[in-house]
């Protein structure tokens, strides 16, 4: 089990998401911090000291999910505009197949028969299925080799053959599914790097609270001062867990629950990734 499953274990706390955090621990730094010229409230530089990297962990917990919900919006219309310039190469290069073998199944004895049965036997031998039926950046790359054999070893044949129509309406597909596949993010943000995020926040926020309880435990009055925002946030996340069995998104400035947009397609989901789902949720 974890260190981060122990505590919540521990601590019978619910996992918060970054928001939530990051509200507790600026209500905690403002406790812990000079305030208009007037010395801090509660004088522990230590802790202090852990609650901004606490803080600055979490806001980086918070930007990567952010980031990573909008990737989750764009990435399928990027991929969709891939799917149909994809299925425009596949048909360019069945209709060059295509051309080629009309002239090798011809039934008459000409030279050209012979010429293109030779192209099928070098180009496709096993059909255009083997070319299209690759991920996207392995078809265009074998297209490109494809083209290139064209031009360096074929010209002439595909002069004879009148296939130039069709190899050129094939590298100007090809042309555009290379640049559509440049335009996207080769930078995607994985869920494997919000789940570390978001698990490393949750460690140094956890961390902060077990250091008030050790430093404050014989002094309930200024341990209950710097948890009071923690059990607030605690009371909304576990309401929030009760109706919807999802982790609520917080709004860090204010604390408060960020209410759904009706009709947002991702709504019931969670708004952010749990560092490690059921097992650290204790249930109501």
């Amino acid at each position: 089990m974890s260190a981060y499953v122990q505590l919540t274990d521990l601590l019978n706390y619910r996992q918060p998401t970054a928001g939530a955090m990051l509200f507790a621990l600026q209500k905690q730094h403002a406790r812990l911090s000079p305030q208009a010229g007037q010395p801090a409230e509660i004088d522990n530089a230590e802790l202090k000291g852990m609650v901004e990297e606490a803080i600055a962990v979490n806001t980086k917990n918070r930007s990567l999910t952010f980031d990573w919900r909008n990737q989750r919006q764009t990435a399928p219309l990027q991929r969709e505009g891939i799917a149909e310039v994809d299925a425009r190469a596949d048909r360019a290069l069945s209709q060059l197949a295509r051309a080629i073998a009309n002239w090798a199944e011809l039934e008459l004895d000409h030279p050209n028969r012979q010429m293109a049965r030779t192209m099928q036997a070098a180009l496709f031998p096993e059909g255009v299925g083997v070319t299209t039926s690759l991920r996207y950046e392995d078809q265009n790359a074998a297209i490109d080799e494809l083209l290139e054999r064209l031009q360096s070893d074929y010209a002439s044949q595909v002069d004879a053959l009148g296939l130039q129509i069709y190899v050129t309406q094939l590298t100007t597909v090809n042309a555009e599914y290379t640049e559509r596949l440049s335009g996207l993010k080769t930078n995607a943000i994985t869920y494997d790097q919000v789940q570390e995020a978001h698990r490393v926040g949750l460690e140094a926020y956890f961390a902060v609270i077990l250091r008030v309880w050790n430093d404050y435990l014989h002094d309930p009055a200024t341990r209950a001062k710097l948890l009071a925002p923690v059990d607030e946030q605690e009371q909304r996340v576990r309401a929030y867990y009760k109706r919807r069995r999802i982790a609520p998104p917080i709004d860090p400035e204010t604390g408060e629950v960020l209410d759904e947009v009706a009709g947002d397609p991702n709504a019931g989901e969670p708004a952010e990734p749990v560092a490690d789902p059921s097992p650290a949720l204790d249930t109501l």
